[in-house]
């Protein structure tokens, strides 16, 4: 019986799971072009170049929707050619009381 290497089993992982490269450093491109913005603004997940996003505040949903456009070039232009992000969907995080 063969052994096999360790990197093989986690790019195995990293495909059956829908890991890319790109979906691992995008909270840190995020934060980037955000700036301090990105306090308040958090990635839940993406879904077909669809970024989801929870804020904390009407003001935070206001100011991303309003730059919409601006962020999701931003970030694909970290990508180089490829459009990781098509659209933005932003929520309204509900607080617990």
């Amino acid at each position: 019986m063969a052994i096999t290497p360790g990197s093989d089993v986690i790019e195995f992982l990293k495909k059956k799971l829908g890991l890319d490269e790109k979906i691992m450093v995008l909270p840190a491109v995020w934060e980037k072009v955000l700036g301090p913005l990105a306090a308040g603004a958090e990635i839940t997940g993406i879904k077909s170049g669809q970024l989801l996003v929870d804020v904390v505040s009407s003001a935070h949903f206001q100011e991303i929707t309003l730059r919409r456009r601006e962020i999701i070039n931003k970030i694909n232009q970290h990508f180089g050619r490829e459009r990781v992000v098509r659209d933005i969907k932003i929520r309204i995080k509900q607080t617990e009381a």
